[in-house]
């Protein structure tokens, strides 16, 4: 759905009020691949470890990414303005996304099908 949304946001809207409803219905599914931490995430570590660990996983991208704004104003410049630069960023995904579905260049899939002991992942054994 990102994807769908990212140009349709970036290059084509144009007014202010749709540009608003585009967003809330992008930041829906933006935010979505975060929902799994606050559930998933303490029934990982015992109990006197949650609040370091969560608080470790949910602010370390935040110190990993403050660089980003810099980053970003560099390509936005670069690349020509705002609605290309994130149009030409996402084509990086899809890339990827062709790749491993492809195979990329040795003509196979590079997604590993059994784990260190020989066990299939599929299932099998």
């Amino acid at each position: 759905m990102c994807l769908i949304l990212t140009p349709l946001v970036y290059l084509w809207v144009k007014d202010i009020h749709l540009l608003l409803l585009a967003f809330a219905v992008y930041g829906f599914f933006i935010q979505g691949c975060f929902s799994w931490t606050p559930i998933w995430l303490p029934e990982l570590f015992p109990t006197r470890m949650r609040a370091t660990t969560a608080g470790f996983i949910f602010n370390a991208p935040r110190l990993i990414s403050a660089i980003a704004p810099l980053i970003a104003g560099t390509l936005i410049v670069g690349l020509g303005g705002y609605g290309k630069a994130a149009t030409i960023i996402g084509m990086f995904y899809i890339a990827r996304v062709h790749s491993e579905v492809t195979g990329g260049k040795r003509g196979r899939n590079h997604l590993p099908i059994e784990d260190s002991s020989g066990r299939d992942y599929r299932g099998y054994p």
